[in-house]
């Protein structure tokens, strides 16, 4: 049985409202994850490999920028230097 066309209309704008419901959490995600990479790269002063200019421009390329960042270029706190507090 062949669709109407208004039938094939309705279908493909379900469609592209399905794949926009999908977008924003994709979106949303790829964005915290790039927030959590800039900060982390700001406030820390160790770094596995590279440094603070190297992972900043870095992190802009999505999504495989802050996932490298983390993955190979962040440093443990265990590295830095323990400030005693009295």
């Amino acid at each position: 049985m062949r669709q109407s066309r208004k039938q094939a209309r309705l279908n493909q704008k379900y469609r592209q409202l399905r794949f926009r419901q999908l977008l924003w959490p994709v979106a949303i995600a790829e964005l915290l994850l790039q927030g959590t990479a800039i900060r982390s790269i700001l406030h820390r002063g160790i770094f596995k490999r590279g440094n603070k200019w190297l992972w900043l421009p870095l992190t802009f390329v999505q999504p495989i920028g802050p996932l490298l960042y983390f993955r190979y270029g962040r440093g443990t706190r265990s590295n830095q230097t323990k400030i005693k507090t009295k």
